[in-house]
C-alpha cells in the first residue's frame, strides 16, 4: 500500500507498507493573525482583527468602546459557537420538510434542541424564580410568618368564591393596565426583530449580488477580451474569486484567506494581496488595471467597469451593515423595559392567579424574550449567512464558464457557418432545437442512481472499456497526517429524522500505520476532526463503512474487524470475516462488501454471522484486475482504488466485469506544485454524496480532498492507452466460467 514498494510484484507481507513512523510534522498553518494596537489591552476580548483594520477601525475605537459600549458584558461563547449552525443553504428535499403538514408537531417536540431556546434558559430562569419569590413572600406574609417590620407587597388578595363579580371588578383596572403594557412591550420586541429580518435580507442580497455579479463579469470577459489573450482572461477570472473571498474575509471574524485562496492565487500574488491594508480593494484594483489593459474597445471598457462599480457598492452595504447596527438607545431601552416588565408582572398576576402566576410569567417570558432573542440574534446577519456555500458557487460557475467557453464558442462558430452555406434560412426554432442538442451532446457525465450496473461490456475483449478523466469542481481540507484507508460521505442532524436544520456533512474515515490508526469523524468543510476512537497500537486500520447505525472497520494481514456505533464512534466489539486478510470494505445497503488486495471480491452478510455469500473475480474480458484497495458503492456500480496507482475501477456487482476506468492522474501533482506536502503517498479514498450526486476523493497523507466530476475520454485516443495500461498494476488471464 505505500508508495515505497516495487510495482512488479507484490512485496512481502511483512514489508508491504511502510513502518509504522509518523510522517514529519506540518507546520501548523497560522490562523489570521490579530492585530493589536496600542490600548487594546482595554477591550477585554482582546484588540483588533485584521479585518477590522481594513475596516478603519483604530485603537482609539477600542478606548471609546471601554466608554461607551457594554463591554463590561461577557459574550456568550456557546451561542457564538452555535452560529455556524444556522448557515443553511436549502435544496429540494430541504423545501419540502420545510413546509410539510407534520412541521407544527416536529417544532414543538424538539423545542429543548432550539439554540434559541437553550440562550433563553439563563434569562427565563431567573424571571421565574423572582415570581417564586414574590409567591413565596405574599404566603409567608400572609400567614405572619415574617417579622411584623417587613411590609406587605403591593397585591390584590386572591379572589373569593363570594366576591367574584366584587373582586373582578376591583381587578379591572390594574387588568387593563397590564394588557397595555404587555401589548406595548410585544410591539417594541417585534418591531426590533423586523427591523433585523430586514437588515438580514439586505445582508444576503448584498452578498448574493457580490457572487452574481462576479459572475456576469466573467461571461462578459469571455465574450469581449479576445481569445488569444489567454493570459488577461485567465487573470480576471482568478481575480474574480478572489475578490468573493476577499468580500467574506472581510465581513467574517477570523477567515483563513490565504488558505482559501492558495489554490487560486500565485504565491507572489497571494503574499502581496494578504500584505495589503484592504485586500477586497486590492483584487478590485488588480481587475480595473486588467480591463484598462486588455485592449478593448471603450464601449466594452464601460460595461466591465460599470461590474466593477456594482461589485464595490454591494462590499460598501456589507460594511455599512456589518459597522452600524440598529440605534443602541432603542435596542437596550426594549430590553430594559421587557425585564422590568416581566419582573413586574408576578405583582399584577398574583391577585388573580396565585401561585398559577410563576408558570404564567414564565410563558410570557419565554414568548417575549424569544422575539426579541431572534430579532439580536439575526441583526448581523454575516456570521450566521452561508457565505462559504455561496462563495463555492461563485467558484464553481466562473470555472464552469472557463471550461464551457472553448466548446459554446466552437458550437456557435459551427452554426453560423452551417447557416451561412445553406440557401434556405433557417427557422429560429431549427437553430434552437441544434442547440439543444449540442450542448446535451457536450454536458458532462452523470453518474445516475440506479439499483443495478447498466451496460455492462459482454464482449470477450477489454477494448469497449469506457475511460474518463475528471474535472475538480472544489477542494476541501485534509488532515495531512492521516494515512487514509477508507472514507465515507455522511449527513449527520443533531435533531430526530426528517429535521431539515442542525445537519451537518462530515466524512467517516478510517486511518491506517501501526500505533496511529483510528477510526474517525471529520468535518466536510473544514476538515476538522470531530471525534475519533483509536484502536490498539496492535491493530493496522483498513477500509470502513456504515451500514445501519453502526460502522464496521476491517484490519491489514488479519480477519478481524471493529464494530462502531454511530455517531458517537464507541468501539461496541469484534467481527471476524472469512478473508485473512482486510483491504477494502462497502455495502449495498444489505451486505458488506470485502477486497483483500487480490482479484477477488467478497460479499459477507452481518445477520448469518459474517459467512461469505458471494464471491466475483474482477475482470475486463481477457485479464485480471488485481491489488482492489478501497471500495464505494455508487449508482449501482462498484468503484474501487488499484493500490499503487491512479485508477479508479468502474465494477459491475453482478459479475465483476470492469466497464470503465476513471484516470485520476494529476492531483497529486497539483498538491506538489504548490508545495502542500511533501510526504503524500498514493491516491486512496472515495466517497460518494447520494443526495447531491458528489464524488469525492483523496489520498494517503493528502492535505486535500477534491470533489470531481468524471468527464468523458476518448476510448480510441492511443495516447490514453499507457495510462490505461497503468491500471493493471498485477494481473492474470481470465477465462469466464
Amino acid at each position: 500500500m505505500s508508495a515505497l514498494h516495487a510495482r512488479a510484484a507484490p512485496p512481502p507481507a511483512a514489508v508491504r507498507r511502510r513502518p509504522a513512523l509518523a510522517p514529519p510534522a506540518l507546520p501548523p498553518t497560522p490562523p489570521r493573525a490579530r492585530v493589536r494596537c496600542a490600548g487594546a489591552a482595554l477591550n477585554g476580548r482582546g484588540g483588533l482583527t485584521a479585518s477590522e483594520i481594513s475596516r478603519g477601525i483604530t485603537n482609539t475605537d477600542l478606548h471609546l468602546r471601554q466608554h461607551v459600549d457594554d463591554d463590561h458584558i461577557n459574550w456568550d461563547a456557546n451561542k457564538e459557537e452555535s452560529r455556524v449552525w444556522r448557515r443553511t443553504m436549502f435544496t429540494f428535499p430541504d423545501w419540502k420538510r420545510h413546509r410539510s403538514s407534520y412541521r407544527y408537531v416536529h417544532h414543538v417536540f424538539t423545542i429543548l434542541e432550539s439554540r434559541i431556546v437553550r440562550g433563553l434558559l439563563r434569562p427565563v430562569a431567573i424571571i421565574t424564580a423572582f415570581a417564586v419569590a414574590v409567591g413565596a413572600y405574599h404566603s409567608l406574609h400572609a400567614a405572619a410568618m415574617l417579622p411584623a417590620l417587613l411590609p406587605p407587597l403591593p397585591v390584590r388578595r386572591r379572589l373569593g368564591t363570594g366576591r367574584l363579580a366584587e373582586g373582578v371588578a376591583s381587578h379591572a383596572p390594574r387588568s387593563r393596565a397590564v394588557a397595555t403594557a404587555a401589548a406595548a412591550t410585544a410591539a417594541a420586541a417585534a418591531a426590533t426583530t423586523t427591523r433585523s429580518y430586514g437588515r438580514w435580507n439586505e445582508g444576503r442580497r448584498s452578498f448574493g449580488r457580490i457572487t452574481t455579479t462576479c459572475r456576469d463579469i466573467c461571461r462578459q470577459m469571455l465574450a469581449l477580451i479576445p481569445r488569444d489573450n489567454v493570459a488577461c482572461r485567465g487573470l480576471m477570472a482568478r481575480w474574480l474569486v478572489a475578490f468573493v473571498r476577499c468580500s467574506k474575509w472581510y465581513i467574517r471574524e477570523d477567515e483563513p484567506l490565504e488558505e482559501e485562496l492558495r489554490p487560486w492565487l500565485e504565491p507572489r500574488e497571494l503574499k502581496q494581496l494578504v500584505a495589503s491594508p484592504h485586500p477586497p480593494n486590492f483584487a478590485i484594483l488588480v481587475l480595473s488595471h486588467a480591463v484598462a489593459n486588455s485592449g478593448l474597445q471603450d464601449f466594452a471598457v464601460v460595461r466591465l467597469e460599470e461590474g466593477l462599480s456594482s461589485l464595490s457598492q454591494s462590499l460598501s452595504a456589507c460594511d455599512r451593515l456589518l459597522n452600524t447596527p440598529i440605534p443602541l438607545s432603542y435596542t437596550r431601552h426594549t430590553a430594559r423595559f421587557l425585564i422590568l416588565w416581566l419582573l413586574l408582572l408576578p405583582l399584577a398576576l398574583w391577585g388573580l392567579c396565585g401561585w398559577g402566576s410563576v408558570p404564567m410569567t414564565a410563558l410570557i417570558a419565554f414568548v417575549l424574550l424569544g422575539i426579541e432573542e431572534i430579532g439580536v440574534s439575526i441583526e448581523e446577519p454575516f456570521s450566521i449567512l452561508a457565505l462559504e456555500q455561496l462563495c463555492k458557487k461563485a467558484e464553481r460557475h466562473i470555472s464552469g464558464m472557463m471550461l464551457m467557453d472553448e466548446t459554446t464558442h466552437a458550437l456557435v462558430q459551427r452554426q453560423q457557418a452551417e447557416l451561412a452555406g445553406q440557401s434556405e434560412a433557417m427557422s429560429w426554432k431549427m437553430a434552437l432545437d441544434l442547440s439543444v442538442w449540442a450542448s446535451a451532446a457536450a454536458a458532462p457525465v452523470k453518474v445516475k442512481k440506479a439499483v443495478a450496473c447498466q451496460n455492462c461490456p459482454s464482449s470477450a475483449q477489454s477494448d469497449g472499456l469506457e475511460l474518463y478523466g475528471y474535472e475538480v469542481v472544489a477542494e476541501y481540507p485534509h488532515d495531512a497526517r492521516a494515512f487514509t484507508q477508507g472514507l465515507q460521505y455522511d449527513t449527520l442532524c443533531s435533531g430526530p429524522p426528517g429535521a431539515q436544520s442542525d445537519c451537518r456533512a462530515v466524512f467517516w474515515e478510517s486511518t491506517g500505520m501501526y500505533g496511529h490508526s483510528n477510526m474517525r469523524l471529520v468535518d466536510v468543510d473544514t476538515g476538522a476532526v470531530l471525534k475519533q476512537t483509536g484502536m490498539g497500537d496492535q491493530w493496522f486500520g483498513e477500509g470502513a463503512t456504515r451500514l445501519g447505525n453502526r460502522l464496521y472497520q476491517i484490519t491489514w494481514q488479519t480477519n478481524t474487524g471493529f464494530i462502531y456505533s454511530v455517531p458517537d464512534l464507541k468501539q461496541l466489539g469484534t467481527f471476524s470475516t472469512p478473508l485473512r486478510d482486510g483491504w477494502g470494505i462497502t455495502t449495498d445497503d444489505k451486505l458488506l462488501v470485502l477486497s483483500d488486495g487480490s482479484d477477488t471480491l467478497t460479499w459477507v452478510d452481518p445477520a448469518k454471522g459474517f459467512a461469505a455469500v458471494k464471491r466475483v473475480v474482477v475482470n475486463d474480458g481477457t485479464r485480471t484486475v488485481e491489488y482492489l484497495n478501497e471500495l464505494e458503492m455508487i449508482g449501482g456500480e462498484l468503484w474501487a482504488n488499484v493500490w499503487q496507482t491512479n485508477c479508479i475501477a468502474r465494477i459491475c456487482p453482478e459479475s465483476g466485469r470492469v466497464k470503465g476506468w476513471l484516470l485520476m492522474q494529476g492531483l497529486r501533482d497539483s498538491l506538489l506544485r504548490r508545495n502542500l506536502g511533501a510526504d503524500m503517498d498514493v491516491l486512496n479514498g472515495i466517497a460518494w454524496d447520494h443526495q447531491r450526486q458528489r464524488l469525492f476523493v483523496t489520498g494517503k497523507y493528502w492535505p486535500r480532498v477534491f470533489e470531481v466530476v468524471p468527464q468523458p475520454l476518448d476510448a480510441s485516443d492511443p495516447a490514453l492507452a499507457a495510462r490505461k495500461n497503468e491500471c493493471y498494476l498485477r494481473s492474470r488471464p481470465y477465462t469466464a466460467p
